[in-house]
This record gives C-alpha cells, structure tokens and sequence, in this order.
C-alpha cells in the first residue's frame, strides 16, 4: 500500500516538475524566413537589433515589394517572425540560426556566421537573418547572440 502511494506521488511530482519546465533550455521550432522573388527586405531596416514583427503591417514596413500581394501569406495568429539585420565586412558567409527557450518567457535567437571556401567580395554585404516561430507571448523577453569568425 505505501509502495504503490509512493509510486503515485513520484508519478504526480515528476509529471508537475516537467509541465513546469518543458520549454527551458531547448530549441524552438522555427524555420529559415526566406522572402519570394518578388519581395525584398528593405534597406534602411535598423542594423544590430531584434525585430520581433508580429502583424501584417509591421511586415510591409519591413519588406519592399511593388504590389502588396506578393507579400507572403502569414497567419499572425499562430506565428511569428525574428530579424536580425547585420552588416558583415564581404560575402560568402554561412550563416546558421536557432531559437532558444531559456525559461518559459525568455528566448534566446542565435545567429553563428561561419567563413565558407566560396569566393569572397571584400566589400561590406547586409545579410539578414529570418526565421519564423509558433506564436511568442507579447510579454516575452527575446535577446539575441551573434557569434562571428574573427
């Protein structure tokens, strides 16, 4: 009897223990944001800053295209998008990203730029870097991390 009463409290604590903590130090789902050929990022979006765009005006604000029809279709109900625009000295760069959950309302978007073996143009290239997430709570915190190879 105070075997199978032990059993069930361990079951009922360890069962609490992980709901209260599933989304801490692990990865999100999010997927590479690429824009159609008919849209672009716009040029003047502000370097070395998150930007959480959560609507579908915040993302005419952010993308050039001439009829607004080809933006792409999004349902902002259940996603959003992370952008980081970054300055880099030339091209031929990989550049790989993730999403972190480092507690139930903070995230951490990471950004690793890596040198690749392709020819490089020595002149300074703005990459930006997208991806798209399930839907993040208003109130949470994301900040951001570039590593670079130099």
């Amino acid at each position: 009897m105070h075997k199978r009463t032990l059993s069930f409290l361990l079951t009922v604590l360890l069962t609490f223990s992980f709901a209260a903590c599933h989304d801490e130090g692990i990865e999100r789902i999010g997927t590479p944001f690429i824009l159609p050929e008919t849209c672009q990022w716009k040029s003047d979006i502000e370097k070395d800053k998150l930007h959480r765009i959560e609507n579908k005006q915040q993302l005419k604000e952010m993308v050039y295209t001439k009829m607004e029809e080809n933006l792409p279709k999004i349902n902002f109900d259940n996603t959003s998008i992370l952008l980081v625009s970054k300055e880099l000295s030339h091209t031929g760069y990989e550049i790989e990203s993730s999403l972190e959950a480092t507690s139930q309302l903070s995230y951490v978007f990471r950004i690793t730029v890596k040198e690749t073996t392709m020819p490089l143009i020595a002149t300074p290239m703005t990459y930006n870097v997208a991806i798209s997430t399930e839907k993040i709570n208003k109130r949470a915190a994301i900040s951001y991390e570039i590593e670079l190879p130099y």
